[in-house]
């Protein structure tokens, strides 16, 4: 993520390059917050990204509602042959004299495309060259999961000496380091370091022999490497899958042995055609040396053995800290000169850290390329649109509207709740497809995006970054769950990216009342918002007193006095705005295009009544 300094925007037309040599981007976006006054208007035209050299963009827009017209304007410059391509047919292809506005018009498209298959969909879009290779390199990977299975890995009762002697006279001590319920049954927080170091294991060699031909070995490492924590490389699964369900955690951490280990392995089956990798865990400190590397520091040594596996064997290394314990100074040394990533891991991201590394390792090896022959001079020019015209259902949704982001729980789903009391106005979810293409996304298990309706042959379809969800399929008050898969072809399907996020639009009325209270004043308020900055405001704005209130991230909110019917109410609205209760609001304003104003009753005598009633009779 990075943040783009504002000063650097003005009103009107902006422009954002981005500049290198054989530039890839696999996707993102760009996320504004506008500051007051400002009015959207509905999606009419879809721009395409600017492009100088070789033109070879993979995209999708949505049509949301009945397509009634569409009109195209390609801005090109390019002496060689551009295609065009919307869903699976081909409008245009063609040259240009020099830099040339094509205009292709709504009677071609409407002639050409089935506007009725377009409507409420997410469409891909896919421009190139006519005749430019395209090939999927496909080169095979070698892996080397180096898991660090010293004393400190253990699965363990937290919770104090109360917890200890409540597990030894009770369930059992091991009992309690091994199963969670009884561990908490004693009143501890179970803590499965191991177990989820094996899972997140099982998921390496799960996503790395999904791809025919690929290879996985494992080395456990303690004050040395043992032969019954080892695994050379193998395509065997359920091999595989025993050697992790056997490791144990006990003993000191020689990170240099693992590692010297795994290039051992490496040479034990070495194969001139695979590229090689390693991923290195470990909670703790190296506290034994290596004499193939002879530093005399157990950290040194663990370092020069990754820089030794990437400059000897071209082996690349990729490094995971986990948990608190973690050296972080010699891994991030590690990742470094093996060439590789660093990645922090907390006890439960693991498994998660572990599917995305396998995926950042796939994708150094099979990945859509462009083959091109001789200078390329081509320019796609940002100016470029397709304009839509369609009819939407009318909108009936009010209220106060939140933009709500939730980030996918493993690289396959999503499972989040929406508030009972909301409208969903408009739902997507993001997919970083990288090497592959999008190829399937199911909400609460109805197929929303199928892109093999467009054809088998993914090379010549686009790949929409953005895939929209009828709101009508997310269910408020519920568990929500969304599914997505990515492929290269209709029967070859795999995970995505657990960085994938599903964003929704809701809209809500919120009020808030409170109790008959003592008094009414007010309070200074620092409020946490869902992108994670912050506002300092007064309620009521003419407050000038020095109670301080708020409501910030990990919390439900705190106030100075439960006596203040302005505080309470402002608490419970706030509240009310924070849709997933993670103390952050989820409706964006400033003090600036935001007055929170009271209304309020005074003068009550009594907080209760007493009614008399005389009847008599005649």
């Amino acid at each position: 993520t990075y943040n783009l300094p504002i000063d650097n925007f003005h009103s009107g037309t902006n422009t954002i390059e981005l500049r290198g040599t054989n530039i890839h981007v696999a996707g993102g976006f760009i996320k504004i917050n506008y500051i007051g006054g400002v009015e959207f208007a509905n999606f009419t035209r879809y721009s395409f990204p600017g492009v100088k050299g070789a033109i070879n963009v993979y995209d999708g827009m949505y049509i949301p509602g009945q397509l009634n017209s569409m009109d195209i304007l390609l801005h090109l410059d390019s002496d060689e042959d551009v295609f065009l391509n919307i869903g699976n047919v081909t409008v245009y292809n063609g040259t240009t004299n020099g830099e040339e506005n094509i205009t292709i018009s709504n009677s071609l498209l409407s002639s050409l495309l089935d506007y009725n298959s377009l409507s409420s969909e997410t469409v891909p879009i896919r421009i190139g060259l006519i005749n430019a290779s395209f090939q999927s390199l496909t080169q095979n990977a070698d892996v080397f999961s180096v898991t660090d299975l010293s004393g400190s890995m253990e699965d363990f009762c937290d919770g104090g000496w109360d917890v200890v002697w409540c597990c030894f006279f009770g369930p059992g001590y091991q009992e309690c380091k091994d199963n969670a319920t009884a561990c908490q049954s004693c009143g501890g927080t179970h803590i499965p370091k191991l177990s989820n170091a094996q899972e997140a294991n099982r998921v390496l060699v799960n996503s790395v022999l999904n791809y025919s031909g690929n290879r996985v070995g494992l080395v456990g490492f303690r004050w040395t490497t043992l032969p019954d924590d080892y695994h050379p490389l193998s395509d065997d699964n359920n091999s595989l899958i025993a050697e992790i369900d056997s490791w144990w955690a006990g003993g000191g951490t020689c990170i240099c042995c693992g590692i010297n280990r795994a290039v051992q392995g490496f040479q034990e089956n070495w194969s001139d055609s695979t590229v090689k990798a390693m991923v290195v865990m470990s909670d703790g400190i190296a506290g034994t040396e290596c004499s193939e590397q002879g530093t005399g520091d157990a950290r040194q040594d663990a370092i020069q053995a990754a820089c030794e596996a990437k400059n000897n064997y071209n082996i690349t290394v990729y490094a995971v800290g986990f948990g608190e314990g973690a050296d972080e100074a010699t891994l991030q040394s590690i990742a470094s000169c093996g060439g590789g990533s660093y990645y922090y891991s907390t006890i439960d991201q693991i498994a998660q850290i572990y599917s995305q590394i396998s995926q950042e390792i796939i994708a150094s090896y099979q990945e859509q390329t462009i083959q091109v022959q001789g200078a390329i001079n081509t320019t796609l020019y940002p100016d470029s649109y397709i304009a839509i015209n369609y009819t939407s259902p009318a909108s009936n949704v009010y209220g106060l509207k939140a933009v709500v982001e939730e980030q996918f729980d493993d690289a396959y789903h999503a499972s989040f709740d929406i508030p009972a009391d909301v409208t969903i106005s408009e739902a997507r979810v993001t997919s970083y497809s990288g090497p592959r293409w999008t190829s399937r996304v199911f909400a609460n298990n109805t197929l929303v995006y199928d892109l093999s309706k467009y054809g088998d042959e993914f090379i010549s379809l686009g790949d929409p970054y953005f895939v929209y969800i009828p709101p009508s399929l997310l269910q408020t008050g519920q568990t929500n769950t969304i599914n997505l898969t990515t492929g290269t072809t209709p029967d070859n399907s795999t995970q995505g990216s657990a960085y994938n996020k599903v964003i929704y639009t809701a809209f809500k009325n919120a009020t808030s009342f409170t109790p008959v209270l003592a008094r009414a004043d007010g309070c200074n308020w620092t409020i946490d918002f869902y992108d994670d900055t912050q506002i300092n405001i007064s309620v009521p704005s003419n407050y000038n007193g020095n109670e301080q209130c708020s409501y910030t991230s990990g919390t439900t909110g705190t106030i100075a006095s439960s006596q203040d019917a302005l505080q309470v109410a402002v608490l419970e609205l706030l509240r009310e705005l924070d849709f997933n209760s993670d103390g952050k609001v989820d409706v964006k304003f400033t003090s600036q295009d935001l007055q929170l104003s009271t209304n309020e009753i005074v003068d009550i005598p009594y907080v209760w009544s007493t009614e008399v009633e005389v009847r008599t009779w005649v």
